[in-house]
């Protein structure tokens, strides 16, 4: 298991002008290949990518169904 944290690679902050973290939690073998902060924004980031877009950009607010990745 491994967790990792990570500003928002686009650069993109929330209505505050606060950077926005991202933050994931993976168990099993998608552990073995991060090793580092570095290694999680490399790995991580474009499997989640399309689907925090999606969010983003969306009027109302995301359901857990919209936040699930497995």
């Amino acid at each position: 298991m491994v967790a990792v944290r990570f500003p928002d690679p686009e650069g993109r902050r929330d209505a505050a002008g606060r950077v926005i973290p991202h933050e994931f939690v993976v168990f099993g073998n998608g552990a073995d290949v991060v090793n580092s902060v570095h290694d999680g924004e490399q790995h991580l980031w474009p499997l989640v990518e399309q689907s925090y877009e999606h969010v983003w950009d969306a009027d109302t607010t995301p359901s857990g169904a919209d936040l699930r990745f497995e």
